[in-house]
């Protein structure tokens, strides 16, 4: 079964994760969770976005390059 890019993502951000960016941040695991969970979405129409343009799936293929 094909995983789709939010699942992949949810799968690297583990709890352990999340506590450790949230105590970098100095706030709640909870409220970090949330703030992730919002932006997640959000950065990826970000990255389609800029995808979609010649330039922007040139900058994108070489950055998955390196």
């Amino acid at each position: 079964m094909a995983m789709n890019l939010m699942e992949l993502i949810a799968k690297f951000l583990t709890p352990d994760m999340i506590a450790r960016i949230a105590s970098g941040l100095g706030i709640d695991p909870s409220l970090a969770q949330k703030a992730i969970e919002a932006a997640i979405p959000a950065l990826l129409a970000r990255v389609a976005g800029r995808a979609s343009k010649p330039e922007g799936a040139l900058q994108l293929s070489n950055v998955l390059a390196q």
